[in-house]
């Protein structure tokens, strides 16, 4: 979840925000804690409000609005806030400008750019509903859509296809409301003074949505940041995108299946901002129960293999996959110890643990370009504990996978 001001809220921020009285609620309890809220700092910073009661009076006059995540799941659609009155390009104007003495036209024109690099989308798919019929159709040279209307007033909704890096997405066209954004405006006469509805796709977000509705369909929800509290990312996060490889982890010594898999991502993440990290490495984590953790966002560059995550997505299983006599240090000698006891030391991958895995690497090779599936160790020029990574057991579970999927091992690269 995140804290914005209520002056500029976006139309998805607006669908999703939290009743005051329940955005209260919330916001006292972390107070109380001690613990974030995501833009909490920043709108504190910009009013320099020192005292939590300060806080509390913005969200309860309604001056701070608390949203939900699934506000960011996605930003196709979205009117961009920074359009002006008219745009004063060449094909626009000409679609808004008839020859003298041509009747009045009516309708839309709709403007395609990319979110991330804010040029015009050129071939994209998009549904429409004008007056109750369905046009379909891609943007034209330009990114542009016309719709025509037999008079101004008259409702027009648009869906536009988002692209993941291996294909265009027809989900988008879903009745579900969960993976679907329409754009709707009351048509106009078109003229010089016309409005034109620019829509920033945001292929990248509607990429991670994908994901997450993919795996919630195979029964493996995944539990976004705010559901285990994650800390804030620092500024400056490396953008991560065209992945072809995985990384598969054990989270090591001290983790094991009795823990909360919302504490050992939160001691993952402490761990790692103590060593300097924007963020917890891994992409995603996944502990002993079947649950799934959503890590560092997927648009973001993973810090999870040590001078090697171009194109790599790291994911951790939460607990310590050695065996005794792998690594040299006390605990292996305390586990000596025990065995010789006949006590059983080794961790095995629960089943549940191993079908959420492979719901999540299906659900990422349907999105990216997936080729190689690999143990932490088995990259190259790992140092220190990587060498371990993600232990005997793990390595076992990796060889299995690339049984199973095809997926070739790091070495061939």
């Amino acid at each position: 979840m995140k804290l914005i001001s209520a002056l500029y809220p976006s139309l998805s921020e607006v669908k999703h925000t939290y009743p005051v009285d329940e955005a209260l609620d919330i916001v006292k309890q972390h107070l109380e804690r001690g613990a974030d809220i995501d833009g909490m700092e920043p709108l504190r910073n910009v009013l320099m409000l020192p005292f939590d009661s300060e806080v509390v009076k913005r969200v309860e006059s309604g001056e701070w609005l608390l949203v939900r995540d699934e506000a960011y799941y996605f930003d196709g659609g979205q009117i961009d806030k920074s359009v002006g009155a008219k745009l004063l390009e060449h094909r626009v104007m000409e679609l808004m400008n008839p020859s003298p003495g041509a009747k009045k036209s009516y309708g839309c024109i709709f403007k395609v750019i990319s979110f991330d690099s804010r040029e015009p989308l050129v071939g994209r798919p998009y549904i429409a509903m004008v007056s109750g019929k369905i046009i379909e159709g891609h943007t034209d040279g330009d990114g542009l859509v016309q719709l025509p209307t037999p008079s101004d007033g008259v409702p027009v909704s648009i869906r536009v296809s988002f692209r993941t890096p291996l294909q265009h997405t027809g989900g988008l066209f879903s009745e579900s409301t969960d993976t679907v954004f329409v754009t709707e405006l009351m048509s106009r006469e078109l003229d010089a003074n016309t409005w034109v509805c620019r829509i920033a796709v945001n292929d990248r977000a509607m990429t991670r949505q994908t994901i997450l509705h993919t795996m919630d369909v195979a029964g493996f929800k995944v539990r976004q940041r705010s559901l285990w509290e994650a800390k804030s990312v620092k500024n400056g996060m490396v953008p991560g995108w065209n992945y072809s490889m995985i990384a598969l982890h054990h989270a090591g010594r001290g983790y094991g299946c009795g823990d909360f898999g919302a504490m050992q991502m939160k001691r993952a993440q402490n761990n790692h901002l103590g060593r300097g990290y924007d963020d917890i490495g891994y992409h995603f984590g996944i502990d002993c129960a079947g649950q799934v953790f959503e890590g560092r966002d997927i648009r973001s560059k993973g810090a999870s293999v040590d001078e090697y995550n171009t194109g790599v997505i790291g994911i951790v299983l939460l607990e310590d996959l050695t065996v005794t006599g792998e690594v040299d240090d006390w605990i292996d000698g305390l586990r000596s110890g025990m065995e010789v006891w006949k006590q059983n030391t080794q961790n095995t991958p629960p089943a549940l643990q191993v079908e959420a895995l492979c719901a999540l690497i299906e659900a990422l090779r349907q999105v990216f370009s997936i080729r190689v599936l690999g143990g932490h160790r088995e990259y190259p020029n790992q140092k220190g504990d990587d060498k371990y990574c993600p232990g005997n057991t793990g390595m076992e579970l990796v060889a299995k996978l690339r049984r199973s999927t095809g997926l070739s091992e790091p070495s061939v690269l």
